[in-house]
């Protein structure tokens, strides 16, 4: 039996999301390995989509928030349906989740 290694691809978002070369390697990587998505959110995205509202600069800059958060979480069901997951985590927990991450494929014995 050939053992799976697990590939974590490292990246803002904002790289998986309008790199559109990148989906056919993951799927390739894919068929004979365990692909991970390990993507650094964006806590200024978190505050500029709550800022409280009150001109139309801000009314702007909310509404890209949103647009943006909406994107990345698309992104996230769209690859997680092709079976590639896609963690969206703060940078002190990236190191964490990619750990965690390793750890429960290895108890399922997927590696």
């Amino acid at each position: 039996m050939k053992k799976r290694s697990l590939v974590v691809l490292f990246s803002d978002m904002e790289s998986y999301l309008y790199n559109k070369e990148l989906l056919p390697y993951t799927h390739r990587l894919r068929r004979a390995h365990y692909v991970l998505m390990l993507s650094l959110s964006d806590p200024l995205l978190h505050e500029w989509a709550r800022v409280q509202v009150e001109t139309s600069r801000e009314a702007y800059i909310q509404s890209v928030a949103h647009k943006f958060a909406l994107d990345r979480h698309q992104y996230t069901a769209q690859m997680a349906g092709q079976g590639i997951p896609v963690m969206d985590v703060p940078a002190d927990q990236l190191t964490l989740s990619a750990v965690n991450a390793y750890l429960e494929l290895k108890s399922k014995d997927a590696l």
